[in-house]
């Protein structure tokens, strides 16, 4: 396990390596409804990804902020306000956290920070409104 672990730390340098190590481990965050750690545009973000795709070839995630910091304020939890779309390239610092899965109200309104989409947390009822 630790050779694994050096491979990935000595690779995490290589800009290609280090954003489809992020992707990847949203996708596994996503999958696993993990918790997220990670600093963008300078700030300690902890957040839960939603959706997880590209917008013009820039692979994006769409994630749920519940804590850390944020150029916008945060809104009470809950808060349909707290919906971040992160570009996975400028996300650095990432890891799988501890906590409680959190989302906001409002999921399953269309959003415009995703076109193609690879992989989606779909919310109990989000089906079954037709």
């Amino acid at each position: 396990m630790s050779h694994h672990r050096d491979y990935v730390e000595g690779h995490l340098g290589d800009p290609v390596f280090r954003d489809e190590y992020t992707y990847q481990l949203l996708i596994h965050a996503l999958c696993m409804q993990r918790c997220v750690s990670a600093v963008y545009q300078g700030h300690v973000r902890l957040f839960c990804p939603h959706t997880i795709g590209s917008k013009h070839g820039t692979r994006r995630v769409l994630a749920y902020q519940y804590g850390g910091a944020s150029s916008k304020e945060l809104g009470p939890p809950g808060s349909g306000a707290n919906w971040r779309c992160f570009i996975v390239s400028g996300l650095s610092e990432v890891k799988l956290i501890e906590g409680t899965w959190q989302t906001g109200p409002n999921h399953s309104v269309p959003q415009t920070c995703i076109n193609d989409v690879v992989k989606e947390h779909h919310q109990r009822g989000d089906d079954d409104a037709q």
